[in-house]
This record gives structure tokens, sequence and C-alpha cells, in this order.
């Protein structure tokens, strides 16, 4: 979803005032008028009652004077609170979200997963790690039903809540998507869970639908496994991550667990610089408003995630440096070449490292960068 806050204008400002606007600059024009006026009553030997002529004209001047500044302060204060429902309005948007009910992300071995999020082992930066399978089988005859395998408690565990379960799947071509549906429609009737399985085309709009309609019906697992056709000739290390969602009215209603919940993503331009500056100002002011980031995990190029991070500070977003816990995360240097489609596995990364409770998440898809926030609620970071 784009950022589309305009900018608010200070339309109407309280006049600061002027040197000239003090008790001693009026008593002294009522002092010199009141010394005029007597200086004609005795020149002119009228009536003493004229004294009252300035007198009145310097207290029309001051009540026009005070009923002006009064209306002006009136504008000016009305102006503010207007301008802080303004603010109000964006941050409850920006901050808007939905619930993540549980997450499993599985790696080859001997990858780690706690090794992976702290960090804690060298970097093998040229080595690619691959799930078992028969090397006399195809891919679809050993990987797919060892990775599937691993997911069945987790889709055994959804006939628990008696909802309705959408299965996004996110796989690489229509091929991998047919094989992928066809071994969950297996695992699913062995596990006794009607699911609709659906191929995940677009998951940027697809949350961002989810975020707006905040009571959208049932469970959404969303799926991500790559895996390599030959494993003689690997190109990245294999992966496969499980994240299932629901809305903050379902998780309520139904009493589901909350492991996390997840900001809505924004669409910030990287076509402009100075409207990419803006919005990055845009998402540290609403988004990440009375919020403190433990950790980054840029799905992007090691030089544009300082670029980034570099941004965001400028921006004024406030960093907790736990030194116990890296501040920005780059798994690929422990896992080695990741597929190019690495954010769920990135996303499922968050969701498992429940020691840092605000944890930013960028990714690039065409010429945005989405930035999102996943929130743990059980942390003490």
């Amino acid at each position: 979803m784009y950022w589309s806050i305009p900018d608010i204008p200070d339309t109407i400002v309280a006049r600061k005032n002027s040197k000239w606007n003090t008790p001693w600059v009026w008593l002294t024009v009522l002092a010199l008028l009141f010394i005029a006026a007597l200086i004609v009553v005795l020149w002119l030997k009228i009536s003493p009652f004229y004294l009252l002529i300035p007198v009145g004209v310097w207290g029309a001047a001051l009540l026009y004077r005070f009923i002006l500044s009064m209306n002006r302060s009136a504008a000016a204060d009305a102006w503010e609170t207007e301008k802080s429902n303004i603010r109000k309005k964006w941050t409850d948007w920006a901050q808007r979200s939905i619930v993540l009910v549980d997450s499993r992300t599985i790696l080859p071995e001997p990858l780690s997963l706690p090794d992976v999020i702290t960090q804690a082992s060298g970097g093998r930066n040229a080595d690619l790690f691959l799930f078992p399978r028969d090397e006399d089988e195809d891919l679809w005859r050993s990987g797919y039903p060892y990775v599937a395998e691993h997911f069945y408690q987790k889709l055994s565990e959804l006939a628990e809540y008696r909802l309705p379960v959408t299965l996004h799947i996110d796989a690489p071509d229509e091929e991998a998507y047919l094989n992928w549906q066809q071994r969950f429609e297996e695992i699913a009737e062995m596990a006794g869970v009607r699911a609709t399985i659906k191929p995940l085309s677009d998951g940027e709009s697809l949350m961002g639908d989810w975020v707006e309609n905040r009571q959208f019906e049932g469970i959404h697992v969303i799926f991500s496994a790559w895996l390599n056709e030959d494993a003689s000739d690997a190109e990245f290390t294999e992966n496969a991550t499980w994240l299932v969602f629901a809305s903050p009215y379902a998780a309520k209603q139904n009493k589901l667990p909350v492991k996390a919940v997840l900001q809505r993503p924004i669409a910030i331009s990287l076509s402009d610089e100075t409207a990419q500056n803006k919005s990055f100002g845009h998402y540290a002011d609403y988004a990440l408003k009375n919020r403190t980031v433990h950790a980054a995990w840029f799905t992007v190029p090691p030089k544009d995630t300082q670029q980034y991070v570099g941004k965001l500070r400028q921006a004024g977003v406030s960093w907790n440096d736990n030194f116990d816990l890296p501040l920005i995360h780059t798994p690929e240097p422990y896992t080695g070449q990741l597929p190019r489609e690495s954010h769920w596995l990135t996303l499922g990364l968050m969701a498992e490292n429940g020691d840092q409770q605000n944890q930013l998440f960028g990714w690039q898809k065409d010429s945005n960068l989405y930035m999102g926030c996943l929130i743990h609620q059980n942390s003490v970071a």
C-alpha cells in the first residue's frame, strides 16, 4: 500500500506578540493622549469631560486589539486541534495491523535457526544447503514430500480453530504450485482440514487488503518454499516458511493465540529522492510513533541496507542498540545464497526471533521499498 499522507500546512499560526504590544507601551500611549487632551482643554478652557475622549479612543483600540487577538488565538488553537486529529488519523492508518497466529521456518541441516537469527556462527558465503532427497528420484517424488511432511502438524493444528482455512502458496512457477497444491490437498485430507488452496501472486496487495478489512474471515496461511530443480547444480540455499494470519477481530472473537502483530506494509517509491526522504520521515513520524526499533531486516544488498538505515536514523527513528543481539540482521552470510524472493523467509525468521520486540522489515519489489514492522507481544526486549 502506497504512502498517501499529505503535508499538513500551517494554515493558521498564532501571531507572536510585537515588541510594541506591551502594557508599558499602551500605558505610555494613554498618558500621551491624556496630556495632549489636557493641554487642549486648558488652552481652550472647555469642559473637563473632553478628557474622556482620548481615554475612550484608547479603550476602544485596546478592546479591538483584545478581541482580534482572542479570535486569532482561538482559530490557531482550533487548527492545532485539527492538525492533531489529522496526525492521529494517519498514525492509526499507518499502525493498523493483522495478527500472526503461528509460524514455522525450516532450513536444511546443518543450518540452525537460532544461529542464523543471532548470527552467532561464522558466515558461510560460498556454501549452499539443500533438503535431503533421494538421488534416484526426481524433485517431486523426493524433495516436495520431505518439506510438506514438516508442515503436516501445523496444518493439523488449524482444525482446532474451527475456522475457514485459506492456504496461499508462494511458488516460483505454475508447475511448482501445482505440485504443492496436490501435496497439501493430500495432507489436508489426512489432517481433516478443509482448506481452500490458492496461488500467491501479489502478497503485498493481499496483506494490504487484510489490513484494510480488519474483520476478514477465517485463517489465512502463506506457505513459501524454494527448492532447486537440480541438486547437482544448485543456485540457492533451500528453505520453507509457514505463516498463519488472522484479523484482530477473528483473533479476539475466537481466542486465537497471538504470536505477533504485523503492521501495514507501506510502499516507499525509490524513483524520486525527494519524495523518498519525505516518505521515510512520514514512516518515522507515524508508523513508528512511540516505538523503539530493536531490529531491522532488509532483503536488499548490504550497501542499500546501510543507506535505508541511515535515512531512518535521519528521520528520527529511535533505535535500541542491544549489543547482545544484532540490530541489523543479514541472514545470507550465514545461510549462503538465498533465492531472489526471500522476504517470506525473512518474515519467518523475524517471527522466530522473539527476543527483539519491534522489528523493521524492508524488501524491494519493482521500484518500491516495502516497509513493515513485526511486533512481538510477549517480548521482554
